[in-house]
């Protein structure tokens, strides 16, 4: 029995040594940890870090991220949370009934704690209806897709079930708006849950956040049929053909599960992933060309599913960073003339899940108005020239102009304008701050 002792504290030290090794000489792969996750850098030996006494606590910093197998120990704590007492370590996901998860975004929306109010909302409607009578003298047309939220999806699966979902919410109140000023929409959430006693697999995952990849190839189908009847044209189809159950999860099928860090699987459920085809009779210059700003929820219709419908497709990712073979790597919507493309384009999709309507559009609808409401685009232009004497008469701003052109594969004089038009929004922004722009 006395020997029991020696024997653990002998194994601690084992441990203690290979925790040690694996820090020094990292060479057992361990796969690491899924979500944002801060990385402290490896601190410099300087004299002056040395000399002000800084340099043990940023040495204490960098040891306290990096030790050996740390993901591994952060893995086991939370396994032991969840499996023994039912807690995670993550303030965006929810547990609810059945182990299913929910995102807290989602579930605020749900009980109308972000509502914007029929007003802010109203006033939203009004310039997007505008938006829309100007792209369509360009022969652009406009298509809202409202992505679903998993609360309305799964209420039998929440949390707290004496809680229903609040009669005021951003969902609610978009729906009605946009129906009322006749702007063609696609409710996927209220369509997912038409059809959620009929469908043969989940729309949505029990440990995913976004429409499950069964989900998406439904509503790539639905959306190429809905921008052909919008468009009056006909394109390419998707045909689904059948479809594999695997607990062998893909893409976002199980992104929040992901985001607990655990070592097991917790899912009950399988997935389904569809296998289809692509017509491809229609050639591509034939194809109607797509620009889609959208939240992430756009990702599983941008993994080929919709090629072969559209010419090209132009993704807008929270109209900020541009994913497209027709712009380099790390091009934002800050580089080109927006106005320049939705004039171009057959068809704008503004898409967003329940939680991204506090914020619809991203930013694009007060932009966009701003570029074209008469009033305000003289005042507009006026600024943009203003700024492009100054930029060409600043030799270091127009060198760094020069480069962004470079980068971005655009002529000199047409990256000065949408630097220039850059500027010349904020300016004009801060100007009409006070005001009321309806």
């Amino acid at each position: 029995m006395k020997s029991i002792p020696k024997i653990l504290i002998w194994l601690l030290a084992i441990l203690f040594l290979i925790q040690v090794l694996q820090f020094i000489f990292p060479v057992i792969n361990v796969k690491p940890l899924k979500g944002v996750v801060f990385e402290e850098e490896k601190p410099a030996v300087t004299w002056n870090n040395w000399a002000n006494g800084n340099l043990q606590s940023y040495i204490n910093n960098y040891v306290d991220f990096n030790f050996g197998f740390r993901p591994d120990f952060i893995r086991l704590y939370n396994q032991i949370q969840y499996s023994a007492f039912d807690a995670i370590h993550n303030d965006g996901i929810i547990i609810g009934k059945n182990e299913y998860l929910f995102g807290t975004d989602y579930l605020k929306e749900y009980y109308g704690e972000d509502y914007l109010g029929a007003d802010s909302i109203q006033a939203q409607i009004n310039k997007l209806q505008y938006i829309r009578e100007y792209l369509k003298q360009y022969n652009t047309e406009l298509l809202v897709v409202l992505a679903p939220g998993k609360p309305y999806f799964y209420p039998e699966y929440l949390p707290d079930q004496s809680r229903k979902s609040a009669d005021k919410t951003n969902y609610y109140e978009f729906k009605d708006q946009l129906n009322q000023a006749q702007i063609p929409v696609f409710d996927v959430n209220k369509w997912f849950i038409d059809i959620k006693d009929t469908i043969k697999a989940p729309l949505f995952t029990q440990t995913g956040i976004h429409w499950s990849v069964y989900g998406a190839r439904w509503v790539a189908d639905s959306l190429i049929k809905k921008s052909s009847a919008i468009l009056n044209k006909p394109m390419n189809q998707i045909h689904i053909n059948n479809y594999d159950f695997s607990f062998d999860f893909q893409y976002s099928d199980n992104d929040l599960a992901d985001l607990l860090n655990l070592f097991g699987n917790i899912s009950d459920y399988p997935a389904a992933y569809p296998n289809f085809t692509r017509d491809d009779s229609i050639p591509k210059n034939e194809r109607p060309n797509l620009i889609v700003i959208s939240d992430s929820f756009f990702w599983l219709l941008f993994d080929g599913v919709l090629g072969n419908a559209y010419g090209s497709i132009d993704y807008y990712y929270y109209y900020s960073s541009i994913f497209s073979e027709n712009y380099n790597e790390g091009t934002t919507v800050g580089n080109i003339c927006v106005p320049c493309e939705l004039r171009k384009t057959d068809l704008l999709i503004i898409m967003a899940t329940t939680p991204s309507l506090k914020n619809f559009g991203y930013s694009f609808i007060d932009d966009f108005y701003l570029e074209i409401r008469p009033d305000y685009k003289q005042a507009l232009d006026s600024l943009t020239s203003t700024y492009i004497t100054v930029i060409k008469s600043d030799e270091n701003w127009l060198n760094m102009v020069k480069q962004k052109a470079i980068k971005n594969n655009l002529g000199v004089d047409s990256m000065i304008f949408i630097d220039a038009r850059y500027m010349a929004k904020l300016k004009l922004e801060e100007q009409l701050k006070s005001k009321d722009i309806q």
